[in-house]
């Protein structure tokens, strides 16, 4: 992967395993060691939670809301 940033004068470029950021305004190097997932991840438990997380949310922001209008 090679992208440019023209507007913050960023330069990224990676191997999947390292990743190296130039900064042109600063002059300098930023490197990054990428970590690899041991087995692919669970998309569907991984949405399941974050949508547990946001009714969660939600239930407390509404319980809340009740409240403070009492």
């Amino acid at each position: 992967m090679k992208r440019y940033n023209r507007e913050m004068g960023m330069l990224m470029i990676s191997n999947g395993r390292t990743m190296w950021s130039y900064n042109e305004k600063k002059n300098e190097v930023f490197v990054m060691e990428l970590n690899q997932p041991k087995d692919n991840p669970d998309y569907g438990k991984l949405v399941k939670d974050m949508l547990k997380s946001t009714l969660n949310f939600w239930a407390a922001r509404r319980c809340w809301t009740e409240i403070a209008t009492f």
